[in-house]
């Protein structure tokens, strides 16, 4: 019988770190924990997870060749239950919107095929709205889990892009997992949701539309408002950003990001980010307190890791980068580069480890750079 890799994830979220208050930073990071646990997976088979419930609507499967069923069957799958997407194609024309705990659990080989929305132009590069039109719409559901999935757009334009693939909202605990996320514009977009798992995806979004200067954004992971995320043994190509992290305490640990504009930003998203029901959101604060380590970003057009716009207290050890177009690692000063001003970096820690030949450019402020580093003169490379 073929078994599923299911991860202890869901399974004990709810009981970590239930009373952590948000103006008090966790002794433990809950990415951390989770990470723990993954080190020691379980398997369940099919009829192993039927057996464990008592009502028919825990389980709840869809077969290969199917249009709009996955709606469906989330709206008949109980609350903690398992929608199951047989081998095969699987195709939504409208979003799918998830307004309760689940899990989704693709069996291998089964392809997701999604109604986002196009791709975003805009016509002004520096006053302008990202909106989100979002393939998958988890609201106000906590705890849901999406793993082993590969995701690709059914609409777009010409060449086949879509808009945002999964936005997560007001549902703290939940993860993408041992997915594969292509050609959209926005892989995943976090807001207003605590202790979010990403690990073991694949993402690639939309390379060719912004290489051609048609549009501005296009990100791997972009992490809008909450706390606590962690993002793990994933790999980012083909973005502006690989990953765009606000926000505080979290953790980007043993990813791969290469040929994007940038590998991997710490930063401050602007209110600009325009939800479904017409909601502007936006980071509550710079990207305070992430730790960014073990990671490898190389063959990107500019920087590897860039610190940016009141990033402050994040720490970045044991980074290995190579053939970035200007700097490994750069922790900036103030800055004009995308059309506003970015306040500079503040008190940020790097630790070189035994990577030879990272350069590395700060013009910010009380930074410290410690390790086997080739550090930028800003006295001939001027800070901007």
């Amino acid at each position: 019988m073929k078994k599923i890799l299911f991860f202890p994830l869901l399974l004990t979220l709810i009981f970590v770190s239930a009373c952590q208050q948000d103006d008090v930073k966790p002794k433990l990071p809950f990415g951390e924990t989770i990470g723990k646990q993954l080190k020691n997976p379980i398997f369940l088979n099919q009829e192993d997870l039927k057996d464990r419930s008592a009502n028919n609507c825990y389980w709840t499967e869809v077969p290969a060749g199917s249009e709009d069923a996955l709606q469906t069957a989330i709206d008949n799958t109980c609350e903690h239950g398992v929608v199951y997407l047989k081998s095969g194609s699987h195709t939504e024309l409208s979003t799918v919107s998830i307004n309760k705990s689940i899990k989704i659990i693709g069996e291998d080989g089964a392809t997701l095929s999604l109604n986002s929305g196009t791709i975003q132009f805009p016509e002004d590069p520096v006053n302008y709205a990202l909106t989100m039109d979002p393939g998958i719409y988890i609201k106000d559901a906590p705890s849901t889990l999406i793993q082993n999935v590969t995701i690709i757009p059914s609409n777009g334009n010409e060449n086949g892009n879509g808009s945002t693939a999964i936005l997560i909202n007001n549902s703290p605990h939940s993860a993408v997992m041992q997915s594969q996320i292509t050609d959209f514009q926005f892989g995943v977009v976090i807001v207003n949701s605590d202790q979010i798992t990403a690990m073991f995806n694949t993402i690639e979004t939309a390379k060719e539309e912004w290489y051609n200067e048609l549009i501005l954004d296009a990100y791997g992971i972009m992490v809008v408002s909450g706390k606590s995320i962690y993002i793990s043994q994933n790999d980012f190509s083909d973005a502006v950003m690989g990953v765009w992290a606000s926000d505080q305490w979290g953790t980007i640990s043993n990813n791969a990001f290469h040929d994007s504009f940038i590998g991997m930003l710490l930063c401050l998203v602007p209110p600009y980010v325009i939800m479904p029901d017409g909601a502007v959101e936006g980071a509550p604060t710079p990207a305070e307190g992430w730790k960014v380590r073990n990671n490898d970003a190389s063959d990107n057009l500019t920087v590897g890791y860039l610190v940016i716009d009141g990033a402050i207290k994040n720490t970045l050890t044991n980074n290995t980068a190579s053939n970035n177009g200007t700097y490994d690692i750069e922790l900036a000063g103030d800055s004009y580069r995308f059309g506003y001003l970015t306040p500079r970096s503040i008190k940020n820690s790097v630790v070189v480890g035994s990577a030879n030949g990272i350069i590395i450019k700060d013009c910010g402020e009380g930074n410290e750079v410690s390790g086997n580093a080739t550090m930028v003169d800003t006295s001939v490379d001027a800070c901007d």
